[in-house]
């Protein structure tokens, strides 16, 4: 996971409490304007929260490279609610009645961010290596794309389970 976003705001905090010292510096002889409030930064959320979202993030890929090569959907519900779900089910159907499957193999370079308790957004650059295959053989019948996907993918927390529930295509 990245931590770019915890930088900033580490960096917004610094700067604000540099903003709140000169406060009590001594008076320079000038009148006092109105009191502005001082900018507030929201809390960072806590670290764990951020890590159990990518770790379901990393497991609805794990599932989902199951299912594709399986053609079994059978556990994707593990991993997916709502429309990701119903969208994951199609596709596995589909390659069963083309007689395909998919090899599922992508990297990541993530972003997570929480929304509120129950709702996450990752953004992800996925490098591509994904490659349809024979579902009886195995065999390539395509060569490695080698490119890059970007997503946004939305999991929300159900049960106690955070699930991906959406996948938008950003590029």
């Amino acid at each position: 996971m990245s931590k770019r976003p915890a930088l900033l705001l580490l960096s917004l905090v610094l700067v604000g409490s540099g903003c709140a010292a000169d406060a009590g510096a001594a008076p320079t002889g000038r009148t006092a304007g109105p009191t502005v409030p001082a900018p507030t930064v929201a809390p960072a959320p806590p670290l764990a929260a951020l890590d159990e979202v990518e770790a379901a993030y990393r497991r609805s890929w794990a599932v989902y490279a199951d299912a594709m090569g399986r053609l079994d959907a059978s556990d994707l519900a593990e991993a997916f609610g709502a429309s990701a779900l119903v969208l994951r089910r199609r596709e596995v159907e589909a390659l069963r009645r083309a007689g395909e499957a998919v090899r599922v193999r992508v990297t990541h370079d993530l972003e997570v961010a929480l929304v509120d308790a129950v709702t996450a957004v990752v953004t992800d650059v996925l490098g591509n290596h994904m490659v349809r295959v024979d579902a009886r053989t195995g065999r390539p019948l395509e060569p490695d794309p080698g490119g890059t996907l970007t997503r946004a993918y939305t999991l929300r927390r159900e049960g106690g389970t955070w699930k991906v529930t959406e996948a938008v295509a950003l590029g």
